[in-house]
C-alpha cells in the first residue's frame, strides 16, 4: 500500500517533516495516553468522515455523479469482515501490509523561509514526535519513499535559482523536481494548474 503525503507551500513543510509511515500507524492504531488531542483530532475526523456520508446521500456531484452511501458503508462492512476473517486464519498472526511513502512538495519553502518557520512551536513539536519518534528521523529520507517537488520560475518566496540548485542536488532515481513556466507561488497564471496537474498525475502512475 502507498500512501501519499503531500502539501503546498508551508504545508510542504509539515509534509517533509512527518515521522516515517510505520510511526504514524502506531500512533493512528493507539494514541499515546499523554496526547488527547490526538485521540480527540482522530475522533473528530472520523466524526466528520460520518458526517460527510449523511450529507452527500444520493446527492449529484460534479465529479462522481450520484453518491451512494449504501453502497459505500457495505464496502466498508466487507472490509472489515475481509479483516475479521484474516485474524481467525491466521490464527491472531500479524500479518501487517508493506505501506509506503511518496511526497508531493508543492511550491516548497526553501532556507531561509523555512528556517523562520521552523522556529514555530507547532512545527518544532511535529517534527520531534514529543517522544514518538526520534529526534531529526523523518519518513521523507527513508530509501523507499519517492519524492516530487514541482515549483513555478516565477515564485517570489524562494527564487528560481535557489530552486535550480535545490533540485540539482536532490534529484535522483526516486526524487523528482519539476520547474513549470509561468507560475508562480500561489499557481494563479493561466493554465499553469493544469501543468501542475498532468505533472503530479504522471507521477502518481508511474
Amino acid at each position: 500500500m502507498e500512501l501519499l503525503i503531500g502539501g503546498y507551500s508551508y504545508g510542504s513543510l509539515i509534509a517533509s517533516l512527518t515521522p516515517p509511515v510505520l510511526d504514524i500507524l502506531k500512533l493512528l492504531e493507539a494514541p499515546p495516553p499523554c496526547t488527547p488531542a490526538f485521540a480527540k483530532a482522530l475522533l473528530t475526523a472520523k466524526e466528520s468522515a460520518r458526517k460527510w456520508l449523511d450529507t452527500h446521500s444520493n446527492t449529484r456531484t460534479s465529479y462522481s455523479g450520484t453518491f451512494n452511501r449504501a453502497a459505500v458503508h457495505a464496502a466498508i462492512q466487507r472490509e472489515e469482515n475481509r479483516k475479521l476473517e484474516c485474524e481467525q486464519v491466521h490464527h491472531g498472526i500479524d500479518k501487517k501490509w508493506k505501506v509506503t511513502a511518496r511526497y508531493l512538495l508543492v511550491s516548497p519553502l526553501l532556507p531561509p523561509i523555512s528556517s523562520l518557520m521552523m522556529g514555530f512551536p507547532g512545527v518544532k513539536a511535529w517534527s520531534l514526535g514529543r517522544g514518538s519518534v526520534d529526534e531529526g528521523e523523518k519518513g521523507i529520507e527513508a530509501v523507499d519513499a519517492r519524492v516530487l517537488a514541482v515549483y513555478g520560475d516565477g515564485d517570489t518566496f524562494t527564487g528560481v535559482r535557489k530552486y535550480r540548485k535545490w533540485r540539482e542536488k536532490m534529484e535522483g532515481e526516486r526524487w523528482k523536481g519539476v520547474e513549470v513556466g509561468g507560475a508562480g507561488h500561489f499557481w494563479r497564471e493561466e493554465g499553469v494548474m493544469g501543468v501542475l496537474v498532468g505533472e503530479v498525475e504522471e507521477w502518481v502512475r508511474g
